[in-house]
């Protein structure tokens, strides 16, 4: 895995003072590729590498890389699994003589010979690169399909600049730094910045399956080289899909085929276990033709510890298995690099345990394979399951009822629908007022939307409402809620959170992450799949977990999930009191434009009184002042 940068300008300026800059943007991705760095520089375009070898780590492999016939430059990150087949295929067959052993080479002759519009549908992998076309005059920027990798770019006066993390491109002379008013408030309300926003003025994600092109002649270009749609929108019912036997067979035979292309690494390689479906499925099949060193992380506090869980799996699967358990004094040493780690702010806390077992992982081995991807493929959210049978209800009921009938449910109240309905429902006290908010909605995916906003409301200056989510308006229409809602969820929250939150967390501490069931083959065989073979029966990701049930016995991983959190509103109380206080007395005043200290400090006082529920509202005030004192210093 590795880190690229540069830019294209339409100026006159003398070579040091652009290769000074850059030098610099170039060194602040140091972290993501500590092997080795390289410059490119000519005419007006600006290319910077650093390199984390993993495949050939020979000075062949070194980037950036000039294509055999001069034509093309590339600064590429990421790995093309297919790389081999596509070398065989059209490459090998014209007698093409490559000179290093890694897929950057064979990417960049591809496209050398064949040119993007072919060769961008024919790879399967996670990767971002920047691809300059000496005799066209343009650059391109392209992002993998599910956005894996990370890639942004930014006009600032006569220069575009690019970059796999923002660090880089703030080391440019020309990056606007002022903030992003619609960034700030997605941010505000979600705890991440969504779509191609990012939390500064002018400054935009490629998006994942998006190519972007620039030229001084035709200026910028979007468009997109593949589309979620494509295989979303022919999803097949159960009576047109295979038996549920079947569909197992066939996803853990797409497993085997994945996980022998994702495993090619020449340095050590190991996997996450957490003692979940999704990586025990990943370390199951990966332990079928190889050793497997395994890596978790515990807590002390039984209510979120699951390292019970992952040892029973790792003894039952004989991996070497390494574990960590988590303390608040841990805790305090990360929180102070976070906003440098993210660039932008950033309040998953399952950031920290991530970043954890990145570098427990990263002290053994150079790869790790991750089970991220599977809950949003195969349906492992509870969400999904109770939002889709409650639509189902509200389906019944006439779009001119829907409000009257909200209404006239708000009207009771809670504890009277629980006294009524208790004989015929356990949980009615929660069922109805979920059942009335969802009346309220046109689409599912419009409530799962504001359902999926954590944020501050009136503490925030930048208003209350939640913005619109760029993928919840103007869907497609689907066939069922339940594909709206994976659909959603594929083209938002996965790459903007939970792909986000892996790539920094790791590529802080130099390990490559690789998300097998995310790979090309996998997410094609979950959208063959009939609804009812995701959820079946009321078990959720059921046709994943009858693979793994092929490999563990169902009582090692049948067990309530606890996610990936930390006792954070215990802590937050405690140990990082003094922390969290200090950022309120502090930074309060250099975020009057965004924030309402008034209000800010009630949200906290309340919380400290007990209001525990407030949690996700004040981490995200103390992650975003914390990410603000780390810009003003220029730490990020």
């Amino acid at each position: 895995m590795c880190g690229l940068t540069g830019f294209v300008h339409t100026g006159a300026e003398p070579v040091e003072p652009l290769r000074r800059t850059l030098a610099a943007m170039t060194q602040a991705l140091t972290h993501r590729g500590p092997d080795q760095d390289g410059l490119w520089l000519e005419g007006p375009a600006a290319l910077g590498h650093r390199r984390l070898s993993v495949l050939d780590v020979s000075e062949a492999g070194s980037q950036p890389m000039i294509s055999a016939d001069g034509r093309y430059v590339i600064a590429y990150n990421g790995e093309i699994y297919n790389f081999d087949a596509l070398r065989q295929h059209y490459l090998e067959p014209d007698g093409v003589r490559l000179r290093s052993q890694c897929d950057t080479e064979v990417l960049l002759e591809l496209i050398a010979r064949r040119g993007l519009e072919f060769t961008l549908p024919k790879l399967n992998g996670m990767f971002a690169f920047a691809v300059w076309d000496r005799e066209g005059g343009i650059l391109h920027l392209i992002r993998d399909r599910i956005g894996i990798k990370p890639l942004y770019w930014a006009m600032g006066g006569p220069y575009l600049m690019f970059g796999s993390e923002l660090k880089s491109m703030l080391r440019h002379p020309e990056f606007c730094r002022s903030l992003s008013a619609e960034g700030l408030l997605d941010y505000f309300h979600s705890t991440f910045v969504s779509g191609e926003k990012s939390i500064f003025d002018g400054c935009h994600k490629v998006r994942a399956g998006e190519h972007v092109s620039w030229s001084a002649g035709t200026g910028l270009i979007k468009r997109r080289y593949w589309s979620l749609d494509d295989i979303a929108l022919a999803r097949p019912d159960s009576e047109a899909g295979p038996s549920f036997g079947a569909a197992t067979d066939r996803l853990e035979a797409l497993l085997d085929e994945t996980m022998r292309d994702q495993v090619r690494a020449d340095v050590p390689l190991g996997a996450f276990l957490s003692g979940g479906v999704d990586s025990s499925t990943v370390v199951a099949i990966l332990r079928k033709t190889r050793p497997v060193q395994t890596f978790s992380i515990g807590y002390t506090d039984a209510s979120f510890d699951e390292s019970a869980n992952a040892r029973a799996i790792a003894e039952h699967l004989e991996t070497d298995h390494t574990e960590f358990i988590l303390t608040p004094d841990d805790i305090t040493d990360i929180i102070p690099k976070l906003p440098q780690m993210y660039d932008e702010p950033y309040a998953d806390p399952s950031q920290i345990p991530t970043h954890m077992v990145s570098r427990l992982a990263a002290a053994n081995v150079t790869v790790a394979l991750s089970g991220d991807g599977g809950d949003e493929l195969f349906a492992g959210y509870e969400r999904y399951q109770l939002n889709t049978q409650t639509w189902g209800n509200v389906e019944r009921v006439p779009r001119a009822m829907r409000k009257p009938l909200a209404a006239f449910l708000d009207a009771v109240p809670p504890d009277l629908w629980r006294i009524m309905l208790k004989p015929l429902l356990a949980d009615a006290s929660q069922s109805i007022p979920h059942f009335s908010r969802l009346l309220n909605y046109p689409r599912i995916s419009a409530y799962h939307r504001d359902a999926n906003y954590l944020g501050i409301g009136a503490a925030s200056r930048l208003g209350q409402a939640a913005p619109e989510c760029d993928s919840a308006e103007h869907l497609p229409r689907f066939q069922s809620a339940l594909d709206e809602l994976l659909y959603l969820d594929q083209t938002r929250r996965l790459p903007d959170n939970m792909l986000t939150k892996v790539d920094r967390a790791s590529m802080a501490v130099s390990l490559e992450v690789r998300v097998p069931l995310l790979d090309n083959r996998i997410l094609d065989c979950s959208w063959s799949l009939p609804d009812d073979q995701l959820i079946r029966s009321g078990e959720r990701k059921a046709v994943l977990r009858n693979v793994l049930a092929r490999h563990v016995p169902r009582p090692l991983f049948d067990t309530p999930k606890k996610g990936f959190h930390i006792p954070l509103r215990d802590w937050l109380g405690d140990n990082l009191r003094g922390w969290a206080e200090d950022l309120l007395n502090d930074e309060l005043a250099n975020a009057r434009d965004y924030l309402d200290a008034k209000a800010v400090r009630k949200l906290w006082a309340r919380y400290l009184a007990g209001a525990k529920e407030l949690i996700n509202a004040v981490w995200i005030v103390l992650m975003f002042l914390a990410w603000n004192r780390a810009l003003r210093e220029n730490a990020i």
